[in-house]
C-alpha cells in the first residue's frame, strides 16, 4: 500500500511543488525509522504486526520516490548512471546491514540491532533534510536550465 500511495501522492503533489518527491522521502523515513525500533522492542504479536504494517507503509512511501527524486536533480544524460549508483548503494548497504546484524545479534541482541537500524534511519532523515533545504532548490533549477536552456 505504501508503494502505491507514495507513487500516487508524488504524481499529484509534484504539480504543486517540485520538491514533493523529496518531502515524501522525508515523511517515509520519519515514519519508517521508529518502526524499526518498535519492531525489535514490541511486547507482543499485536504490537509487532502494527509496527511491521506501519514500517511497510512508510518504507513504501520512501521506496516509491527514491529513484524518481534522484532523477529530479540529475540531467537526463546521466539518469542511467544515477539509477545504477542508487541500486549499487542500496544493494551493498542492505546486504552489509543484514550481515552485520547477523554477526552482532548474539552479542548485543536483536532488540538493540533493530534500534540501531532505526537510529541509522534517523541519521538518514537528517541527511535528507539537509538535501531538501540546502541543495534541492539549486540542483533542481540547475538541472532544468541544463535540459531546457533559456534562449
Amino acid at each position: 500500500m505504501g508503494l502505491l500511495l507514495g507513487g500516487f501522492a508524488a504524481d499529484r503533489l509534484v504539480v504543486h511543488s517540485a520538491a514533493a518527491r523529496i518531502w515524501l522521502l522525508i515523511v517515509g523515513m520519519l515514519g519508517a525509522a521508529p518502526c524499526l525500533h518498535f519492531l525489535g522492542t514490541a511486547s507482543g504479536p499485536g504490537a509487532t504486526k502494527l509496527a511491521a504494517a506501519c514500517f511497510g507503509l512508510f518504507s513504501g512511501l520512501y521506496m516509491s520516490n527514491a529513484m524518481a527524486s534522484v532523477l529530479d536533480v540529475v540531467q537526463s544524460s546521466r539518469h542511467a548512471t544515477a539509477v545504477g549508483i542508487m541500486n549499487m548503494v542500496g544493494g551493498v548497504s542492505g546486504g552489509l546491514a543484514a550481515y552485520l546484524i547477523g554477526q552482532l545479534k548474539t552479542q548485543y541482541g536483536m532488540e538493540l540491532m533493530m534500534s540501531m537500524m532505526g537510529a541509522t534511519g534517523a541519521i538518514s532523515l537528517v541527511l535528507l533534510l539537509v538535501a531538501a533545504f540546502g541543495y534541492f532548490p539549486s540542483d533542481y533549477s540547475g538541472t532544468r536550465e541544463a535540459e531546457f536552456p533559456v534562449a
